[in-house]
Order: structure tokens, then sequence, then C-alpha cells
């Protein structure tokens, strides 16, 4: 028997939500001496953009910048610490949906529409994470919409591994005078 069912719209999205508690929320997770190289490309509304890439030397396990602009110059290593810790534990704070319509409406299509493209470079392959613009409309409160470039999964990241990729960890210049 051939029957066509029309289902209502509001039972769909029931259903796409009711979906989304059977996903894990751990959207990553590798072990930090995995790593081995982290590239951050953003052009965040209202932020200078901001592009840097660190590798981590197999032999002396001491992470470097690898890009031009930053080459020679020395890591931060608290600020990379922070970093890392954030960056090889990724999970959803809350997960928000799989349709097209939210990749277009926090603009985390591709690598061309996102405002933050974080490259995760590890032991086993590589991992691209696209990052919305801050949609916080509550001053102070940064909240961030992510996917990874395989996964349609639209979720909610924790905005302190946001904010902290926004700046190069480069380590200051030690104060002279002392």
């Amino acid at each position: 028997m051939n029957e066509i069912f029309e289902v209502r719209p509001e039972y769909v999205r029931m259903l796409q939500r009711l979906e989304l508690n059977f996903i894990n929320p751990e959207m990553f997770n590798v072990p930090r001496d995995h790593l081995r190289q982290v590239g951050f490309e953003s052009r965040f509304s209202g932020d200078l953009p901001v592009s840097y890439t660190l590798t981590v030397d197999e032999k002396t396990k001491k992470w470097e910048f690898s890009d031009p602009a930053f080459k020679g110059k020395a890591v931060d290593p608290d600020r990379l610490s922070g970093i890392l810790a954030g960056m090889n534990y990724i999970k959803a704070d809350a997960l928000i949906g799989r349709d097209e319509a939210l990749l277009k409406k926090y603009r985390l299509v591709d690598d061309r529409t996102a405002a933050a493209v974080l490259k995760i470079t590890y032991e086993k392959g590589i991992a691209d994470l696209y990052l919305s613009d801050n949609l916080s409309n509550v001053p102070g409160r940064s909240m961030y919409y992510a996917r990874f470039k395989d996964n349609p999964t639209v979720f909610q990241i924790n905005p302190v591994l946001v904010e902290s990729l926004k700046k190069a960890p480069v380590k200051a210049p030690e104060d002279k005078e002392k």
C-alpha cells in the first residue's frame, strides 16, 4: 500500500529537537599530547582579523609559531596552556540543531562564511571547527555557536576557549628595567 502522509511542521521540529537528546555533547576529545598543530583564523565582527599557526616540535615537545607573521616570536606558555586545555576536549554547552537553515543563520556553512576557523591537527587527523560571531545580547557575556566541518550539528561552545583564541599567545617582552 503506497500512501503519502503529511506531517505538520511543529511535529517535525519537535522530532528534530528530540533527536538532539541522543547526541553526545562531547564534540572533540583527544589526549593533549596528541595535538600537533593549531591554526586559527578569525574575521569576527568589530575585531581586527587574527591569523596564527602553532606547531609542536616533535623532538623538544615545545610549541612554536610556524606562520610567517609570528615566526621566531616566543610563545606565552600560560596562554598556550589555557588554549590547549580548552581545545583538546570540546564539549557542547547546548546542542542547537542540525539543519541547513541553522548553518546559514549562524554563518557556519563553510570556512568562507564562518567568523573564525580553528584547525586542529592531531595524531590521527585534522578537525576544522567553524565559529560564529559573538551572538549574545547581554553586555559582557559572550555566546558563540560552532560546528565541525564534517558534522552538521550546531552547538553552543564555551566562550572562554573562543575568547582565548582571539589573541595570538605571543609572550610579552620582558620588562628591562627590573
